[in-house]
């Protein structure tokens, strides 16, 4: 098990000055090098492996493993909306996508983009 700081800022994307830190619980089977996305709403870890978004959890003192969604393509980067409940997806093929995590919509956003940075103020 490896212990992973989360430090969250304001609406404005500003440091906060007086925080709490919590812990994230992230199981030591998973890659580093993986696309991956804690969710700190539901302390969950999601990561994409073999064609597969998985969902692993720690409840009690094991970890659990869920396969999500089972996608036709690579993802090279994996980011997500914690109040909207949405994963931004950025494929190899350099499609990003966006899929509501409470409805399992999926939605293509743009083609041939080579990189994005999120902000949960511009969407």
């Amino acid at each position: 098990m490896t212990n992973a700081f989360i430090y969250e800022l304001d609406y404005m994307g500003h440091h906060r000055p007086k925080f709490e830190i919590s812990n994230a619980f992230i199981s030591k089977d998973i890659s580093r090098m993986v696309p991956m996305v804690y969710d700190i709403v539901y302390l969950n870890t999601l990561y994409f492996s073999n064609n597969t978004l998985f969902r692993n959890y720690y409840r009690g003192w094991a970890f659990y493993q869920s396969g999500v969604y089972r996608l036709g393509f690579n993802i090279s980067s994996l980011k997500m909306d914690h109040k909207m409940d949405l994963l931004i997806i950025l494929d190899s093929n350099l499609n990003l996508f966006v899929i509501c995590y409470i409805t399992n919509f999926i939605k293509l956003l743009a083609t041939m983009v080579t990189d994005f940075e999120y902000s949960p103020h511009i969407l």
